[in-house]
C-alpha cells in the first residue's frame, strides 16, 4: 500500500475511499481495520448529551 499511495494525487481523503480502493483480498487485516473506525463514531457528542440530560433530570427532581 505505501508503494501505491506514494503520490499524493492518489491517496484516498477519506476513509470510506480508503476502504473502497483496498483490495480485500491482498490487505484483509487492513481492510477489516478501516471498516472497524468505519463505524466508530468521531465524536463523543451523544454521550454527552445523555450525561447534560440525566443531571438535569437529577436537578429537577431534587427541588421541592
Amino acid at each position: 500500500m505505501k508503494v501505491r499511495w506514494n503520490n499524493n494525487a492518489q491517496k484516498p481523503g477519506t476513509l470510506i475511499d480508503a476502504l473502497d480502493v483496498t483490495p480485500k483480498a491482498a490487505y484483509p487485516a487492513i481492510h477489516r481495520v478501516l471498516a472497524i473506525l468505519l463505524t466508530m463514531p468521531d465524536t463523543s457528542a451523544s454521550c454527552e448529551r445523555s450525561v447534560s440530560s440525566m443531571r438535569r433530570i437529577k436537578l429537577h427532581m431534587r427541588t421541592p
